[in-house]
């Protein structure tokens, strides 16, 4: 399946278009492809979400949720 930006592009190439070959020699995808894409779009689905969470939430929850500023002191003292 395409990225989140590349559903995004062709949902605003769909707008403006409704032309599927145009956005597939736009985007360079198979016209199979931008078809797939745009039937999610006019059934009004947004973009499939696989429910992964981020890979840094699990280190967020380690070094207690105390904002992003002591993460990324975690994340320096990792690396040394």
């Amino acid at each position: 399946m395409i990225g989140v930006a590349m559903f995004t592009t062709i949902k605003t190439l769909w707008e403006k278009h409704k032309k599927k070959t145009v956005i597939a020699e736009l985007t360079g995808h198979d016209w199979k492809t931008v078809s797939k894409v745009v039937k999610m779009i006019e059934s009004g689905a947004g973009y499939p979400d696989n429910g992964s969470t981020y890979a840094v939430e699990p280190l967020f929850h380690r070094v207690g949720g105390n904002g992003l500023d002591d993460l990324g002191h975690f994340l320096f003292e990792q690396r040394r």
